[in-house]
């Protein structure tokens, strides 16, 4: 099933990540968190070896 089907009750269903119990909502939210985490990591390495990224030209 797709994010886009995922409905506001499913969203409070809850789903065990590395272990713990918690809600879908949460899982979505950390799990896209930790994405713009390594995207700024990325970004960071790119400048530092003198690349700009696409999006700031």
């Amino acid at each position: 099933s797709s994010v886009a089907a995922i409905t506001a009750e499913e969203l409070d269903d809850d789903t065990e990540v590395f272990g713990r119990t918690t809600t879908v909502q949460a899982a979505w939210f950390g799990t896209v968190t930790h994405i713009h985490e390594h995207l700024g990591q990325l970004v960071a390495y790119a400048r530092a070896n003198g690349i700009t990224p696409p999006w700031s030209m």
